[in-house]
């Protein structure tokens, strides 16, 4: 809230990345595709304008989890966490 107040554009970014990133944890893809697209666009003019095609990608990682709901599929984490490098996979639901 204080980052839109004053227009931090970055922090912004910041937020939306990580809301994204927990939606994903919590398997909803259809709202963290959302956050993404919303993170990629705030990134756009920073200082870490690249992050945005971080964002992107996780974005047409989502459409093909939804596409393809058994397959394993990886996500970046976001940019500022300390594994960033290391990819996250969402836990399968199995069904009996």
């Amino acid at each position: 809230m204080k980052a839109s107040y004053i227009g931090n554009q970055l922090l912004i970014a910041h937020a939306f990345e990580y809301m994204g990133y927990g939606y994903l944890r919590r398997g909803d893809y259809q709202n963290a595709y959302g956050a993404y697209a919303v993170a990629a666009e705030r990134y756009v003019g920073t200082v870490q304008a690249h992050v945005a095609g971080t964002c992107k990608d996780n974005m047409a990682r989502i459409k093909v989890k939804e596409e393809n709901t058994g397959m394993i599929i990886g996500f970046y984490r976001p940019a500022a966490d300390v594994d960033s490098e290391i990819l996250f996979y969402p836990f399968l639901q199995v069904c009996e």
